[in-house]
């Protein structure tokens, strides 16, 4: 079923508002939802909404729209399949290369580079633009953003970035750059446990990434919190040290073998700097005793964490979309 937005409405999308705003949370997820269409269905879609279809852009595994309403722009990037971007976020895939901003991920690079030149001259006829994506959409419409941000603060001035899921896209200096010259002016939403917002790891044999600023983090029971300290402390129960399916005990010199259960961590078995688990038995009653990080165990609880598939279930794009009709705002920031 197709949303009725309107986009000469302020109730679907408030051009004035820079960050967080619920209509055009809703209205951006939309968006990026439909840059998985055709064409045909893209350009029929945005007719109903009171948008023109500009260009429709598909350059090998690159796809996205430009669509428009007098000098209001939205770029939205396709995304990709969950399972595809863990293999994104293997040792072999996740070299960082050099980019305007900063080091950013080889693959993320070179898909935005097929369509740049467009999406680039696109942005820079309009007087506002929102850029936003879902999954792989959302790292490209995090990059794109940067890159137009970096290259002219009065155009950083007219963007404001909306992804859903959106994996690491960059190093600690991108990520500064990214933080600096868009200033408030991204959201980045993450519901509950989705696995791909923790890919790439943070830490691995041959990249470091980060991510930027923005992060509203939706809950099990769907509210959305806009303080980072939520995501942060998802961030110290999740990401752990990887643990071997067996490990060998010695105990008055005489070895025993067990074999390890329950909840490893799909993220694990890339990331060999993390946490171990032992060691978040050290962290302290002041982490452990605070609100958000007992709200975060809570929804933890809830979730099937034996089941790596939940993970993957909370990325998918119909899960997003759902949370974010009849939202009226964030339960705290």
């Amino acid at each position: 079923m197709v949303a009725q937005l309107d986009f000469t409405s302020k109730t679907t999308l408030n051009a004035d508002a820079n960050g967080w705003d619920p209509a055009n949370a809703r209205a951006m997820v939309y968006c990026s939802d439909l840059a998985y269409s055709d064409p045909a269905h893209v350009e029929q879609t945005l007719k109903t909404w009171n948008l023109k279809l500009d260009t429709f852009l598909n350059v090998g595994d690159t796809q996205a729209f430009l669509a428009s309403r007098d000098d209001l722009g939205i770029v939205a990037f396709r995304g990709t399949q969950p399972t595809d971007l863990i293999d994104w976020a293997t040792d072999a895939n996740c070299a960082l290369v050099q980019d305007a901003p900063g080091m950013v991920h080889s693959g993320f690079k070179r898909a935005l580079d097929l369509v740049w030149p467009a999406v680039r001259a696109f942005i820079g006829e309009k007087r506002r633009v929102f850029i936003t994506g879902h999954s792989l959409g959302g790292a490209l419409a995090c990059l794109a953003a940067a890159r137009v941000a970096h290259q002219s603060v009065d155009s950083a001035k007219t963007l404001t970035l909306f992804t859903y899921g959106q994996p690491r896209t960059g190093d600690a200096s991108f990520v500064a750059d990214v933080n600096d010259t868009l200033r408030g002016r991204m959201i980045r939403v993450v519901n509950n446990l989705d696995l791909v917002p923790r890919v790439p790891p943070r830490n691995s044999f041959v990249a470091h990434y980060g991510h930027c600023d923005g992060v509203v983090w939706i809950d099990f029971d769907g509210n959305l919190h806009g303080s980072p300290k939520y995501w942060d402390a998802l961030l110290t129960l999740l990401e752990v040290a990887p643990e071997p399916d067996e490990v060998t005990l010695a105990e008055s010199q005489v070895p025993m073998k067990i074999r390890l259960r329950g909840f490893r961590g799909v993220l694990a078995k890339f990331q060999p700097g993390g946490r171990s688990l032992a060691s978040l038995l050290d962290i302290g009653e002041s982490f452990l005793g605070d609100d958000a990080t007992r709200l975060v165990i809570r929804t933890i609880g809830k979730d099937a964490l034996h089941e790596p598939v939940a993970m993957i279930v909370d990325h998918f794009m119909d899960n997003y979309k759902r949370l974010f009709d009849g939202t009226t705002g964030l339960a705290d920031s």
